[in-house]
């Protein structure tokens, strides 16, 4: 899944469901984001190979947005989006049962 938090407003921006994302995948669900709400000034995220691919890199370079990476094995430097994490898992992974890729995306998008 990719989680899309607002930092400020702590909203959820986008929640992104497949059974693996690739940078392009990110930079579709960025730029829907960024197309509703605008460009953020610079993007929190870990260091996983979709967020460290030289194509997310150019374009959100490309775009006038920064990134600001979190430190393998830190995830109190991305509290609000692990804290969501956390409820998203507590109130609604724990009590589903997903018998396809679609019912999930179904489900976790609309929670």
């Amino acid at each position: 899944m990719l989680v899309l938090i607002d930092e400020y407003s702590r909203e959820s921006l986008a929640i992104r469901v497949a059974r693996r994302l690739s940078s392009y995948e990110v930079i579709e669900t960025l730029a829907d984001v960024m197309l509703w709400r605008g460009i953020p000034e610079h993007i929190r995220s870990d260091n996983g190979p979709e967020f460290v691919a030289k194509d997310l890199r150019k374009w959100l370079a490309n775009v006038g947005t920064g990134t600001l990476y979190i430190e393998p094995g830190s995830p109190w430097e991305n509290g609000y989006c692990e804290s969501f994490n956390g409820k998203l898992r507590d109130e609604c992974l724990n009590g589903e049962i997903f018998y396809s890729l679609k019912e999930a995306q179904v489900v976790i998008e609309k929670w």
